[in-house]
């Protein structure tokens, strides 16, 4: 009875070898311990074994619950590798640059850049703090874990784009800036390569574990619901002091609305930036040309957050789909 089950659960099992012979061994190992236990407390040989496989139940679900597992192990380190991906992004865009000036790629590879730093950003601190979320349950699970996985392909691809960018600053560099673009860009390819192993072996786990990666998240599970969880000490007492303002900023209820004012938000912050790095205020006789350059920055990165909310807020649960727009607001 126990090998009969131990060879259905070997069927039942999508896991490297290794692994497999590790949880087979561990469950025949248990089993073979509950029916000695069964047999000494009165049952004959065959039945103490049949009761003993009853109690493990089907090898199917047990199998299932070794790949839920897997899976959660494999998502957390993409997910980790993601977050450091995400670190490494911003030391070599930011501004002011921490390796190299990746502005130097010029247009439009410069602002392609630009916008695929700040992409990554968002898709990394989402999958930190569904991370953050999921360390009860050791990983991200079910659709939490094909969120942490979209998240890791996005800053995987903004990844690529700032490489690809990087090779143009290369192909034009010179002296001791080429030999930093050199070492950024391995650096770079290097982190790439890993994260998207990671991924890969993510995506195939959570495929084992019958992960569908096109469920919408619940009211529990998308952006809103993690923001508020790791922000809760600041939202908490905002709730209570001011509702009205909450409500009208509900994500779920009005995802436009909000991802409006954020892209206003992002190209008057970006605009301002830029022209205190320009020499701080303009004379009056450049006030025009300083007006129009300021609107010019701002209209373009407002138009790349709306861009990039329209493209991919669904993907990373941040924009509701028909599974969260009747879910709970921050302000209950």
């Amino acid at each position: 009875m126990i090998t009969d089950y131990l060879l259905e659960l070997v069927a039942e099992l999508n896991v490297p070898l290794a692994r497999r012979r590790r949880i087979v061994a561990e469950v025949e190992d248990h089993l073979h311990c509950a029916a000695a236990e069964l047999h000494a407390s009165g049952l004959d040989a065959e039945a103490a074994e049949r009761e003993a496989v009853r109690r493990f139940g089907p090898a199917r679900a047990l199998a299932r619950t070794f790949h839920e597992d897997a899976a959660a192990t494999a998502g957390r380190s993409a997910g980790r590798a993601a977050v450091l991906l995400t670190a490494l992004l911003v030391l070599l865009v930011g501004d002011p640059p921490g390796i190299v000036t990746w502005a130097r790629a010029g247009f439009p590879a410069g602002l392609l850049t630009f916008v695929a730093g700040q992409i990554a950003v968002v898709a990394g601190g989402l999958t930190l703090i569904r991370l953050f979320r999921a360390r009860a349950t050791r990983g991200p699970r079910g659709v939490r874990l094909a969120l942490v996985l979209r998240g890791t392909m996005v800053v995987t691809i903004c990844a690529a784009v700032t490489f690809a960018c990087g090779v143009g600053v290369l192909a034009s560099s010179t002296g001791p800036l080429r030999l930093r673009v050199v070492v950024s860009l391995a650096v770079l390819l290097t982190a790439i390569l890993l994260t998207g192993r990671m991924l890969w072996r993510g995506r195939h786990r959570g495929a084992a574990a019958g992960l569908d990666r096109a469920a919408a998240p619940s009211a529990d599970e998308d952006a809103l619901s993690d923001i508020a969880a790791i922000g809760s000490p600041v939202i908490g007492p905002l709730r209570q002091r001011l509702p009205r303002l909450l409500a009208w900023l509900d994500l779920r209820r009005h995802p436009w609305r909000v991802a409006s004012l954020v892209a206003l938000a992002s190209g008057l912050a970006l605009g301002l930036a830029h022209g205190i790095a320009e020499g701080g205020p303009p004379r009056i006789s450049q006030l025009p040309m300083a007006v129009l350059a300021g609107l010019l920055i701002t209209s373009i990165e407002a138009g790349a957050v709306l861009m990039s909310f329209v493209a991919l807020g669904r993907y990373l649960g941040i924009r509701p789909g028909l599974a969260t727009s009747d879910g709970p607001s921050l302000t209950r």
